[in-house]
């Protein structure tokens, strides 16, 4: 009952209406005024209508600027949660890059671990992403591209994986400088 936080949205009102007040009692006993010869039911009324005009207009301006706010809230939360997601997909794809050179240098079955792991995670990152492309068109443009990317590059794992576990790392070498060469000139 007494948690001020329930009554901040009254506080400009009780605030503007002291004031309101106060001008009022002032424009009431200003001298230049008194040739005027209104009724004092008449002035009240007047005052009491003038004030209403004035605090409804105040209330729908402060309605308005809470419901921008909450707006612009919901935008900066999803905007963070894109960027998390964004990150997290980041990481996953350092930690399958660096897994795959493991493999590449020492063909050791160690590091296909890793990037058993990764791989899923990675795609389950991309689709949860997903979620959020409704929001505009750019990040809906955005979220695409890097869902494509994504694909390709662990597409491009794959085979080089499998190349060195078939042909060797002179093979999975010479499809790496190859693929590197074609994805430069395709992001051009």
């Amino acid at each position: 009952l007494f948690n001020l936080e329930n009554y901040q949205f009254f506080s400009p009102f009780v605030h503007n209406s002291f004031l309101f007040i106060a001008l009022f009692t002032g424009i009431y006993l200003s001298k230049p005024l008194n040739y005027i010869h209104i009724s004092f039911q008449k002035k009240i009324a007047a005052y009491f209508i003038v004030v209403l005009m004035i605090m409804t207009f105040l209330l729908f301006a402060i309605i308005n600027v809470n419901r921008q706010t909450a707006e612009a809230s919901k935008r900066t939360e999803t905007s963070n949660k894109i960027l998390s997601h964004t990150e997290q997909i980041l990481n996953y794809s350092q930690s399958i890059e660096i897994s795959t050179r493991g493999f590449l240098i020492s063909g050791k079955p160690v590091f296909l671990t890793a990037i058993n792991k990764y791989m899923p995670l990675l795609q389950q990152s991309v689709s949860q992403l997903q979620q959020y492309s409704n929001e505009s068109a750019i990040e809906k443009k955005s979220i695409d591209s890097l869902q494509q990317l994504v694909a390709q590059n662990i597409e491009t794992r794959k085979k080089l994986i499998e190349i060195r576990k078939t042909k060797g790392s002179d093979s999975a070498n010479t499809f790496f400088e190859n693929s590197i060469v074609q994805q430069k000139m395709t992001s051009r």
